[in-house]
């Protein structure tokens, strides 16, 4: 669709990327028609999403200016390092869904979404090109040609080939976002199974592929993949729309299930994993109290055995080590400063978390370390009993944290909140989300609070 370009934001000192259109995807484009939908996309604000910085015209040469996000995309990781761990394609595929189901609710479809629009930055995914297929397709039409459906004109479709769905190849007018949601589990698959549910086909025998071939399940190319997680992937590629899930709002909800990571029948609902997390809190207190008791009588049956003998020493009980949290470098978009607030809320949040000595606090060094552990699909070392990682979104005066606590053990997240202030009132803000996740950790791991 364009060539692409990194380059150098001389007015704000920051690399940008820029991508031209093809003159030849630009020969029937209303440019000025192309130039109002990219607007509306501009409008997207989400931490999981590339956003549009500004949009221009050259030589009758469309072109967009977005962030430059460094480390990989999708289709890099896999083409490195082959299939994901079960729980980091879980974690890439949460930020997918959730870049979905904002821009959906917002009334604007991908219609692109594959591995190579999917970039993994810092242990976080973001994803690129919003909108710019329907751009250039309503761009496309005539003056005069009403606009039908939500997606094409009647008798045209824009997408890649690997990953249309059967209405979208059909040009079917009235195909809806849920072609996003084909789309994604198709990703999903590669992710999971290092291979397209078609490979090695060309792109016209891909075509027929999606419009009348069941692909085979993922569970016969890796086995070790949960059943609940394959069956949320091969749904996704399910024929008919309808039988699909509805909305990424419901892909999301699924891959919030821990059956997705560990194939266990488990409640969905956050009142019920918070209940089972209580109640596993509970166990594990009662198992030490358990094991108190038990220590105790034995002791009180060798004292009676010797009794009248000399006292022996004094046992003395091991001391488990505290639990372990790393607060992973922030990542700050939208900034024409660097990573001045990303770094100042890290920082926050260490030394916030380092006054708890009930706890023990992972350095800067450390943490750097294990994010990018994380990034290249790496085990998390097991001495980290908790790890919180976070987005700061820049925009004008305004800023925006999304703060999230993540099990180091399954990569599953145990709390989330987002936060939003004055960009000048940026101290008062990090000491609000210091002192929340504080609390949340507290919490999680059942410690009282501090007198």
């Amino acid at each position: 669709m364009s060539r692409v370009f990194v380059a150098y934001d001389q007015t704000l000192e920051r690399r940008v990327v820029v991508k031209v259109l093809s003159p030849e995807l630009m020969a029937d484009v209303n440019a000025e028609r192309f130039r109002r939908e990219i607007l509306v996309v501009a409008g997207l604000q989400h931490p999981h999403i590339v956003p549009v910085l500004s949009a221009g015209e050259m030589a009758g040469r469309p072109y967009l200016v977005m962030p430059y996000v460094e480390g990989e995309s999708l289709r890099a990781r896999i083409t490195r390092g082959g299939p994901l761990r079960i729980v980091d394609a879980v974690g890439v595929l949460r930020d997918v869904a959730r870049a979905l189901a904002y821009a959906h609710e917002r009334g604007i479809v991908h219609r692109d979404i594959k591995p190579d629009n999917v970039l993994i930055h810092a242990g976080s995914a973001v994803v690129a090109d919003f909108g710019v297929a329907k751009a250039l397709d309503v761009a496309r039409r005539t003056p005069g040609m009403a606009a039908q459906g939500t997606l094409t004109a009647a008798g045209s479709s824009m997408g890649t080939p690997g990953y249309m769905a059967p209405e979208q190849i059909a040009a079917d007018p009235n195909a809806d976002y849920r072609v996003d949601i084909y789309a994604f589990g198709v990703t999903a698959y590669e992710a999971l199974a290092a291979k397209h549910p078609f490979h090695g086909r060309p792109p016209h025998a891909l075509l027929a592929a999606h419009l009348s071939e069941v692909p085979p399940s993922l569970a016969t190319l890796q086995p070790n993949v949960p059943a609940a997680l394959v069956s949320l992937v091969m749904r996704c590629l399910e024929k008919d729309p309808d039988k699909r899930p509805q909305n990424a709002q419901q892909i999301l909800a699924a891959l919030e299930d821990p059956a997705v990571l560990s194939g266990e029948l488990t409640p969905t609902t956050g009142a019920a994993i918070a209940a089972q997390a209580r109640a596993s809190r509970r166990q594990r207190v009662a198992l030490v109290v358990a094991a108190v008791f038990a220590v105790v009588a034995t002791v009180a049956t060798g004292l009676l055995v010797r009794r009248g003998s000399q006292a022996s020493a004094p046992a003395v009980a091991a001391v488990p080590a505290a639990p372990a949290i790393a607060v992973l470098p922030f990542v700050e978009r939208g900034s024409d400063s660097g990573n001045v607030a990303a770094e100042a809320i890290q920082t926050e949040l260490t030394n916030a978390l380092a006054r708890d000595q009930r706890v023990r606090v992972a350095s800067s060094n450390t943490a750097i370390a294990l994010q990018k552990r994380l990034s290249l699909g790496q085990k998390v070392n097991d001495a980290v009993t908790l790890y919180v990682e976070g987005v700061v979104q820049r925009e004008a005066n305004r800023v925006r944290v999304d703060a999230r606590m993540v099990n180091a053990a399954d990569g599953f997240m145990v709390w989330a909140q987002s936060y939003e202030g004055n960009g000048n009132q940026l101290l008062a803000l990090r000491t609000e989300i210091g002192t929340a996740v504080s609390e949340a950790v507290r919490a999680h791991l059942g410690l009282p609070a501090k007198p």
